[in-house]
């Protein structure tokens, strides 16, 4: 019975250990998540073409995050929606396995005597976490109590092996086992695999491995091929992430994953022929130290890949491209690129009239171009809302992430423009007002997704809209189209004189929406429609009813770069001047 409860409670141990640590990973994590999140999606987002410099970001995004897991993870929802490319996310994903490596150093500091002042500093972070009223506080203690947990849980899987001399003996014994067999290294490196991708945390499955080390439990050269596993095992929270996304997202996931193949299939056999010199060069750089051997192990190994990849990240990304095919039918090499602009389109010495036409003419021609792709997709998924078998989710995406592209792509060209010196004449309105525009069209876009995310519930809940409710809709929208292709005109010709007619549709696509809202409520009372297709109702119509108020400022942008606000700001300062001479209150 002695035997038995040895047993019991080293493995209870063991594995509440796991527990803890992993929650201590999830808290200092979300911690550092909500104190420098913002930023580094920030930074993500204005990312450009230099693999280097996104590489950086990506490994210190996993510095910062503390997590490999939630920076590809985030990485593939930017590629999803079209704010970063296939070739940017490669460098990201490559750079943060960098970033990974510096969490197993944790595992090495539990045998040092500053490992009970970090357990016990959860007291604080609790008190700081519970009792704070500022965010910042309870961000801290947010942090505070992840590494205190981190240092708690690795206490009680080093001392699961301490307590016992069977389980030590048996675990031992199993890696001896396994290291002596013909594979005996791929089933070291299969384990790790299989031990990270039940963990979803390579950080776990590595730090585990430090520990094992530590204690004498698992030689340093089976650990290095544990290590190894667990560089594997990770690549699949990417993959699963990019599960129901977009091509481009898939793509994305299966960086990682390819990544981390190349790196196994290059290093394993090296790794399997070398294992004794490189466990005896890492140790003399350890001064002895097992666990330190092992953590430099998985820093050493992850910037030999980065440094043989990095330079590959275009080739690398096309053949990503190719293993995961695009099935919406929308050509896509993996990168996204402008239709009409360039970067070497501006030179570096003060602009001739001619070359300044040219240019300027390549930035409202692209902005057209996206003005159409919006106004494709907005069409697309609004037939998709009325007929279920339209629906192409990954063709929208695909559209959408043009439009994303080309959003980010002509902001950066008119920052470009305007920081060349010389470059752009003074008093130059009309690109001036193109930020506001293009910001406009991706809105749109936007509001295109909407409607194609209530076409996708309308499906799966098998929501059918009345006859008459189809009517009404294909009304509206044929008065939003006619008003969409008046507005790009006015745009394009610069028509001050199409501004009233603008103005017209704005307020017959106001009335036609009151006129719908009755018109269901009526078929409500009748009982000809349902309160769940008026949920799905409404919100087409308010889409609608968006993409109308940013086609007013699309219009009225050739007026003034506030759009139609600046011309409610002066129909409102005209009514108030009435006001004051007629002795009324003014409301402003």
């Amino acid at each position: 019975m002695g035997v038995f409860n040895e047993i019991f409670t080293a493995i209870a141990m063991l594995l509440a250990g796991i527990a803890v640590f992993l929650l201590g990973v999830k808290f200092m994590s979300n911690g550092l998540d909500k104190g420098a999140g913002k930023a580094v999606k920030k930074v993500f987002v204005r990312m450009g073409d230099n693999r280097f410099a996104n590489a950086a970001v990506g490994g210190g995004a996993t510095a910062i995050i503390q997590s490999s897991t939630a920076v590809t993870v985030m990485t593939v929802g930017f590629v999803n929606t079209g704010v970063m490319t296939l070739l940017q996310a490669t460098a990201v994903i490559m750079g943060a396995n960098v970033g990974t490596t510096f969490t197993a150093f944790f595992a090495v500091m539990d045998g040092l005597p500053i490992s009970p002042l970090f357990m016990m500093s959860g007291i604080v972070g609790i008190i700081f976490y519970l009792f704070g009223k500022r965010r910042k506080v309870k961000i801290a203690g947010e942090i505070i109590v992840g590494i205190s947990l981190i240092f708690v849980g690795m206490h009680l899987m080093s001392r699961a092996f301490r307590g016992s001399d069977i389980v030590s003996n048996a675990f031992s014994r199993t890696f001896e086992v396994l290291a002596g067999t013909p594979v005996g290294p791929l089933l070291l490196t299969l384990v790790g695999a299989v031990f990270t991708a039940l963990l979803q945390s390579s950080t776990a499955a590595t730090s585990f491995a430090v520990l094992l080390a530590a204690q004498g439990i698992l030689p340093l050269q089976a650990s290095m091929f544990i290590i190894l596993g667990a560089n594997l095992g990770t690549a699949l929270t990417a993959v699963l992430a990019g599960m129901g996304a977009s091509t481009n997202a898939k793509r994305a996931g299966m960086v990682h994953l390819m990544y981390n193949i190349i790196g196994m299939v290059v290093f394993l056999p090296i790794l399997w022929a070398l294992q004794g010199q490189i466990s005896s060069l890492l140790s003399v750089m350890a001064g002895g130290s097992r666990e330190l051997a092992a953590a430099f192990f998985h820093l050493f190994y992850n910037i030999f890949l980065f440094a043989m990849l990095i330079g590959l990240t275009r080739p690398f990304a096309k053949m990503v491209t190719k293993m995961v095919k695009d099935k919406s039918g929308v050509a896509n090499d993996g990168e996204l690129k402008t239709a009409f602009i360039k970067t070497n389109m501006i030179s570096p010495v003060p602009a001739t009239d001619e070359s300044f036409a040219i240019v300027k003419q390549a930035v409202l021609d692209e902005t057209i171009n996206i003005a159409k792709l919006a106004h494709e997709n907005i069409a697309f998924a609004f037939r998709a809302c009325l007929d279920y078998a339209k629906i192409n989710k990954d063709k929208m995406v695909a559209v959408e992430q043009k439009i994303n592209f080309s959003h980010k792509e002509i902001g950066q060209f008119l920052v470009k423009m305007n920081s060349s010196e010389g470059y752009m004449p003074k008093g130059e309105q009309r690109l001036a007002a193109l930020h506001h525009v293009v910001s406009e069209i991706e809105r749109m876009g936007d509001r295109a997704m909407d409607l194609g995310e209530v076409a996708i519930e309308m499906r799966e809940q098998d929501i059918k809209l009345s006859e008459a409710a189809v009517l009404e809709l294909e009304q509206l929208f044929e008065t939003v189209s006619e008003m969409f292709a008046h507005c790009l005109e006015v745009f394009e010709t610069r028509n001050f004189s199409g501004l009233e007619e603008v103005l017209d549709f704005r307020k017959e696509v106001g009335e036609l929406k009151r006129a719908l809202g009755f018109g269901h409520i009526e078929r409500l009372n009748k009982g000809e429609c349902s309160v769940e297709a008026g949920v799905h109702f409404y919100a087409m119509i308010t889409a609608l009813e968006s993409i109308r108020n940013h086609l007013v400022n699309l219009a009225f942008s050739i007026k003034s770069t506030a759009g139609i606000q600046h011309e409610q700001f002066k129909q409102l300062t005209r009514e108030n001047i009435k006001r004051r001479s007629a002795g009324k209150k003014v409301y402003w």
